[in-house]
């Protein structure tokens, strides 16, 4: 097994803990080590970047911070030093509602996310939204494709009941 690594990177929700939940001592351990050889460490989600991403070094009580994170699957990135989160690769105003009218004879749940967690919009409080506004303290609003379509936005979370 190779052993001269310079960089880790690793999911964080059924990866590195289960989700919501603290490291297992071991992988905090690991990840220490790591650390202390010089190795960078950073995560890479699915979800949009945000401070809940980035304060995660302070949550499992780490002794350092994130080098750099990778967010929606690719579109967000940051690095230490940098107090922008880089985003690319976004879907247009236009090309959201588009897809949005597109998807409106279906009985969906879009969600738009504007300002990572912190300020989503979504086209109805589902029970599905009620749980993650709890869970996030995000700033959710509730508009029609008008509004969803405000923004360029690097995701359009689509749920559908049944």
């Amino acid at each position: 097994m190779k052993k001269d690594f310079k960089v880790f990177v690793a999911d964080i929700d059924g990866t590195l803990a289960a989700k919501g939940e603290m490291l297992m001592p071991h992988t905090k351990a690991a990840l220490e080590k790591l650390h202390e050889q010089g190795v960078l460490i950073g995560v890479a989600t699915g979800r949009p970047l945000d401070s809940r991403v980035l304060a995660k070094p302070g949550e499992w009580e780490l002794s350092f911070d994130f080098d750099f994170a990778i967010g929606m699957n690719g579109g967000d990135l940051w690095e230490k030093g940098n107090d922008e989160i880089e985003h690319f690769y976004l879907l247009e105003r236009t090309v959201v509602k588009e897809i949005l009218e597109m998807l409106s004879e279906f009985d969906i749940n879009a969600i738009v996310y504007e300002k990572g967690y912190d300020q989503i919009a979504c086209l109805r409080m589902d029970p599905f939204m009620v749980e993650s506004q709890a869970r996030n303290r995000s700033i959710v609003e509730v508009g029609d494709i008008e509004r969803l379509s405000r923004y360029d936005t690097g995701k359009i979370e689509v749920h559908c009941s049944g």
